[in-house]
């Protein structure tokens, strides 16, 4: 318990020198009612863009969101980068930990649900659509991309090209848990209580399989059922 607190203590210490970003970001992005609750807290931000929205729901409180905090020491402690020119909505408590990346595009909507939770290093590339569920973690390094920054061109037999559209969005569903190394492309959707394995590649729907599924690989492909994780009741014990 004291070991806790020493951590907590130096750790809000550490976030003392990014207070002036904080503030200056609250009231930027919010409503002077909401800023100046200071729900958003950020830590070593790198503000590349400030521009489009971020919505908050629920009841307004402080530090209700956590942007860039060091929470895992397999990556640096560099904070987050903010590349913003869309929508980002916060549906309560949201915490994105140390070395990540939040890059909305213009008609870009990034939609966290509530108690969404990502340890460090996610990198998220939005530039039409991603949604995250509600109760959804993510272990560190996973990806997000809903374009392919590229068109592809075909040439058919008759002698027209076709050409891909090349973006489509993301949803991820309700209590799901993405773990280490993951991609996830463009139309991707999963169901809800899904576990996507380590080091997996997600590039389709999903949604017609079972909730409390286990799916994984390159490309993912379902390989249990009626399994799941609870975030809220996770903790391992060493001991045993």
């Amino acid at each position: 318990m004291a070991d806790d607190m020493i951590r907590n203590a130096i750790r809000w210490t550490k976030a003392l020198r990014s207070l002036p970003k904080t503030i200056w970001f609250n009231f930027h992005y919010l409503p002077f009612k909401q800023a100046i609750k200071l729900p958003i807290l950020l830590y070593k931000p790198k503000l590349l863009r400030c521009k489009g929205t971020i919505t908050l729901k629920g009841k307004i409180e402080f530090g209700m969101v956590h942007l860039g905090f060091y929470i895992v020491p397999n990556y640096p402690n560099s904070g987050i980068v903010w590349n913003v020119r869309g929508d980002v909505v916060f549906d309560t408590y949201c915490i994105i930990g140390n070395d990540s990346v939040i890059d909305v595009g213009k008609s870009g909507c990034l939609t966290f649900g509530d108690n969404f939770v990502t340890s460090a290093a996610v990198k998220i590339n939005c530039y039409k659509g991603i949604t995250f569920g509600h109760h959804t973690g993510l272990s560190w390094g996973c990806s997000f991309l809903d374009t392919d920054f590229h068109q592809v061109k075909i040439d058919n037999p008759d002698g027209s090209v076709t050409t891909s559209k090349g973006y489509a969005p993301i949803a991820i569903g309700n209590y799901n848990w993405i773990a280490a190394n993951t991609t996830v492309m463009k139309a991707t959707k999963t169901p809800d209580y899904c576990i996507v394995g380590a080091n997996s590649t997600l590039l389709k729907d999903y949604s017609h399989l079972p909730q409390k599924c286990f799916i994984v690989g390159n490309p993912a492909v379902l390989k249990k059922e009626n399994i799941y994780v609870e975030l809220q009741d996770d903790e391992m014990n060493y001991d045993d």
